[in-house]
């Protein structure tokens, strides 16, 4: 019950087994706390996490080395991508094996990798691009899925410089 008046995000990461993690999340959603579980690499998990309200989360590795999981992300079920690795994969390869291979949409990704994970860590201003909102851009090249940018686009910024490829 302390849970649900925290109103706080609880993330419970799998140190044992992701079914320790799992039964965790669902006595913490069961007190009205809401709850980020993972990474979660086992699809019946990722389902019985989302049941239980809680949010789904899996390692954007994983994504690559199972295309099952994009269908999981499809489904609105995996809600977040929590990176276990020091070198995650690039919004490149996430591109060229979920869009590119027909398993999620160019939305799905979006909402995958920005607008879900600013709106349920309350990073209302962030993840989609709107009226004032704030928003980072990634160009894909559809055809190669590279994340090259043409240096006349860059409008150059004291905060961040560009990420990727600058081509020309």
């Amino acid at each position: 019950q302390r849970l649900a008046q925290l109103r706080a995000t609880l993330v419970i990461v799998p140190d044992d087994t992701e079914d320790s993690a799992v039964e965790a999340a669902e006595r913490a959603s069961a007190c009205g706390g809401r709850v980020i579980v993972g990474p979660l690499q086992q699809r019946r998990l990722l389902r019985r996490a989302f049941d239980a309200g809680a949010l789904p989360a899996t390692d954007p590795n994983w994504l690559v080395a199972d295309p099952s999981l994009w269908q999981e992300g499809a489904r609105g079920i995996v809600r977040l991508l929590i990176s276990s690795s020091s070198s995650p994969p690039g919004i490149d390869v996430l591109y060229r094996t979920g869009p590119a291979s027909g398993l999620i949409s160019m939305e799905g990704l979006s909402r995958l990798i920005a607008a879900s994970p600013a709106t349920q860590l309350g990073c209302g201003t962030k993840g989609l691009l709107v009226p004032g909102r704030e928003a980072e851009l990634c160009l894909i090249e559809p055809s190669t899925g590279n994340t090259a940018i043409v240096r006349t686009l860059l409008h150059g910024s004291e905060f961040h410089g560009p990420h990727g490829r600058i081509i020309r």
